[in-house]
Formats: C-alpha cells, sequence, structure tokens
C-alpha cells in the first residue's frame, strides 16, 4: 500500500486548475503527422458490428494522437468500387427497382446485392455478367456511373447518421476506392517494372511465393483492377502527397494477410 500526502494532492489539484483541458497533454508528437484509417464501410453492404469496433477503436487512437502532440487526421477509405457494385448495378436493371431504390436507397440497395449474391452462387454464369457490369463502370458507362454514384451518396448518408449517434471526430478525408482509379495505370507500370512482377495476358500479379505470401493480384484476367492496386495508389498518396510520418491502419484481423502482401 502507499499514500499520497496532501502537499502532493494540493499540488495537483493547483496544476489540474492551471493546465485545464491541457492538463496531461504530451509533446512526443511534436512536428510530426499521423493518418488513421478507421470504419471503411462498404457502400451498398450493410453496416456491421465490426465496423462499429473499427470506428470506435480509430476514433480513441485519433483521440491520443492528437493528445499526445501528433498533427493527426483520420480517413474513412469507403469501399465504394469493386465488384460488388457489378452485382449490385445488374440486380438493379433485371428487377428495374428504380421506384425501390428511391423509396429507401439504403435498405434497397443490401437487399439486391444479397438476392444477386444468392443467385451467383446458383448461376455462375451471373458472376460473369456482374464483372461485366463493372468493367463498363471502371471504363465510363454513363448509365452505370450515373447509377453508382447514386447508390454512393444515399449509402454515405446513412453512415453518417450512425456516425454522429456516436460521436465520432470528424473526418478530415473521405477518399474512397473509387478516388484512387485514376492512378490504376501508373500503379502498374511502376508495380511492372519489378522483377516480381508477372503478366499474363490481361492477368497482372506480384510473385509474393518466395515471402510464403501467394499471389498479390493487382490486375484480374478481364483487365479489371483489384483492391490490392487501389490499397497501393493509396499508400503511396499518403507517404508521398500527405507526408504522414505514422500511418495506422485499424481493420479486423481477417485483413492481415492481405496487408502482409500489401506492405
Amino acid at each position: 500500500n502507499f499514500h499520497l500526502s496532501p502537499a502532493l494532492l494540493l499540488k495537483e489539484a493547483k496544476t489540474i486548475l492551471e493546465q485545464n483541458d491541457d492538463y496531461g497533454r504530451l509533446t512526443i508528437g511534436q512536428d510530426q503527422k499521423a493518418l488513421v484509417e478507421y470504419a471503411q464501410m462498404n457502400v451498398a453492404k450493410p453496416m456491421h458490428v465490426g465496423h462499429l469496433r473499427t470506428t470506435i477503436l480509430g476514433d480513441s487512437l485519433k483521440r491520443l494522437y492528437q493528445w499526445s502532440g501528433y498533427e493527426t487526421v483520420s480517413d474513412t477509405h469507403w469501399g465504394d468500387w469493386g465488384t460488388q457494385f457489378g452485382m449490385v448495378l445488374l440486380a438493379y436493371k433485371q428487377e428495374e427497382a428504380e421506384e425501390a431504390v428511391k423509396a429507401d436507397p439504403a435498405g434497397e440497395l443490401v437487399r439486391l446485392y444479397i438476392s444477386m449474391n444468392k443467385q451467383v452462387e446458383d448461376t455462375p454464369d451471373l458472376r460473369e455478367a456482374a464483372k461485366a457490369e463493372f468493367k463498363k463502370l471502371e471504363d465510363g458507362d454513363e448509365e452505370n456511373t450515373k447509377l453508382w454514384q447514386w447508390f454512393v451518396d444515399a449509402s454515405i448518408g446513412e453512415f453518417h447518421k450512425v456516425f454522429e449517434i456516436i460521436g465520432i471526430l470528424p473526418f478530415e478525408y473521405e477518399l474512397g476506392e473509387s478516388d484512387y482509379n485514376n492512378k490504376m495505370q501508373s500503379e502498374v507500370d511502376l508495380a511492372l517494372n519489378q522483377d516480381a512482377t508477372k503478366q499474363e495476358g490481361q492477368l497482372v500479379y506480384v510473385d509474393l511465393e518466395e515471402q510464403k505470401l501467394g499471389r498479390c493480384i493487382l490486375v484480374k484476367s478481364d483487365g479489371a483492377t483489384t483492391y490490392h492496386l487501389r490499397d497501393m495508389a493509396t499508400l503511396r498518396e499518403r507517404i508521398d502527397e500527405f507526408k504522414a510520418d505514422k500511418i495506422l491502419y485499424v481493420v479486423d484481423s481477417r485483413q492481415s494477410h492481405h496487408f502482409k502482401q500489401l506492405f
């Protein structure tokens, strides 16, 4: 057991009163920049408890880094690009779901995704049709781009409502995967300059077998880009343009293989 003397307690109480809200603040991060990525909800998919967990942990880390003197910024990195949009677009067109989506955007988009996901399991040809819809989006198809933007805006509006309820700090950046779409070719070109990168037709991958991490696919055999390629572009921007000294990814442990490959 130990005891604190009244003199010490009074001295510390005086310090607390003098420093007020700055009491206990650190300066270890002075002149350094930290970027924390968390939340990372997928557009047109339901938010689940895993997203809530990373949101709360990420927000707590952001506050701690701010308190420790770092210039701290956060990014959600929305999952707003990829084959899942091909699936939603295909289901939307098949069901002519315009009125249903207008009536309940978030709920209907989730339903469309789940419905098509089940159909794809039973009918593999539908997966190729969904991939084709996403490839059209990636190539700038006007109809698919307009629908995609509508889906994204509706979903993010719902996510913001959740953020407001739980009271997290605002994000400095809300850059989705789509924000890096125009950097895909330059990333592929950089990768192809490395000996470990292989190309077979349109398929491009980094051979990480020696590191026991398998193949890191950058471009699929149909020419569509992958999450890995977009994450490479994201990380490059954070280092080269944001000039971040520390970059924290708050993600589910099931993403560990992905990030081992990325890093």
